[in-house]
């Protein structure tokens, strides 16, 4: 109980942080802080809808992220199956790294821009990180169907296949984004059910 009365302050000192660190990238690149902290569509006054399934991409990416390290830290605070606990905490804390690369678009732009980092090397980080997490829970993973985990990689190697090698045309771009949102629907769809599935576990040995 100690240190949940700490847990409201902390919240604010993060968004305190938060906002000085806004304030000091707006400073630091001269962007006018009626972009950097307002909406988007209203600030470039483009069309409401700009952006609108990449937005819903991204709110699938916080809820998924949401879910997993909510189930997990759940898990592994009632002791309860800490293989499946540390699976679904790791799983959160990738799909929040991918949530920050698509939120900031730091592979096709900002690691670009700023720190002259090339696509293809942030590509290669990704997956290196998805690989020994792949490594490290494969056991875990095909202890249950794996067929949307199987699709939401499909769908995302082949829209970054399609990012790397195709022209940036209207149609390639339409055909790149929607396969990645597909893979962000299979990712969601199955971190969601296992995540389900482990609490589930957890209030029937609980009863």
């Amino acid at each position: 109980m100690t240190s949940r009365k700490y847990i409201i302050p902390v919240v604010y000192i993060l968004s305190f942080f938060i906002l000085l660190a806004v304030y000091l990238v707006g400073d630091l690149l001269d962007i006018p802080y009626k972009s950097i902290t307002g909406d988007p569509a209203y600030a470039t006054k483009s069309n409401p809808f700009t952006g609108v399934i990449s937005n819903i991409g991204i709110l699938l990416w916080a809820t998924t992220a949401a879910v997993c390290l909510f189930t997990g830290l759940t898990l592994r605070y009632v002791k309860q199956s800490s293989n499946d606990s540390s699976f679904l905490i790791s799983s959160g804390l990738i799909t929040l790294m991918l949530l920050l690369d698509d939120l900031f678009m730091l592979h096709d732009y900002a690691f670009t821009k700023y720190l002259n980092i090339k696509q293809v090397v942030t590509y290669a980080f990704y997956f290196a990180i998805v690989a020994l997490y792949g490594l490290r829970f494969w056991k875990t993973i095909k202890k249950n169907s794996y067929v949307l985990l199987a699709m939401a990689f499909a769908f995302f190697g082949t829209s970054v296949f399609c990012d790397l090698f195709f022209a940036e045309r209207n149609i390639e771009y339409f055909w790149e984004d929607s396969l990645k949102f597909l893979g962000i629907i299979s990712w969601s769809l199955y971190f969601l059910k296992r995540s389900s599935k482990a609490m589930k576990m957890r209030l029937v040995k609980a009863n």
